[in-house]
């Protein structure tokens, strides 16, 4: 797991070949060359991007986006909740809940199809679970700074308390 802030992570499932691209704030984007992530957001606001072989996926709402590049290069993007953009040189695809695109071919024409979405197994049940962790953090303490990665481990190993001219901490 990957996580960019307190909103959004991405988990990374078995024999992955992916690298961040950029991790500024206003710019992150990971390239996604073999295997499943699924981007985990639990906030809208920012931008995630997944950028395959045959298409570039823009998440900016809350909701879950599972995408799997297979060993010839085509791209399977599910939309398990939220909505996002499927880009590609032709045009832009919005991808909405329970909806699946696959992509396939050279990047600067690919051909895109719908397909049935894939059924849910242990990776997308880990995801909901890492979801819920981060959601159950953020109402923990109104006094969260959302924007620190890995703040759901202290919520998980810790409490929070008042400290006299400190605050709540």
């Amino acid at each position: 797991e990957l996580q960019f802030d307190g909103y959004t992570a991405v988990r990374l499932s078995r024999n992955v070949q992916a690298r961040i691209a950029s991790n500024d704030l206003d710019n992150r984007k990971m390239q996604l060359a073999r295997g499943t992530v699924e981007i985990g957001m639990v906030h809208d606001g920012q931008v995630m991007q997944i950028d395959t072989p045959s298409a570039s996926v823009r998440a900016h709402r809350a909701g879950d986006y599972r995408i799997s590049v297979a060993s010839d290069g085509s791209s399977r993007i599910t939309a398990r909740r939220g909505t996002a953009d499927v880009v590609t040189p032709q045009r832009t695809y919005t991808l909405d809940t329970s909806r699946t695109l696959i992509a396939r071919g050279s990047a600067s024409h690919p051909m895109i199809s719908d397909a049935p979405q894939a059924a849910l197994d242990a990776f997308d049940e880990f995801n909901a679970q890492r979801d819920g962790a981060m959601v159950a953090a953020l109402n923990a303490s109104p006094n969260l700074n959302p924007n620190i990665a890995g703040y759901d481990d202290l919520n998980a190993y810790g409490r929070w308390q008042a400290i006299a001219g400190y605050g709540e901490s």
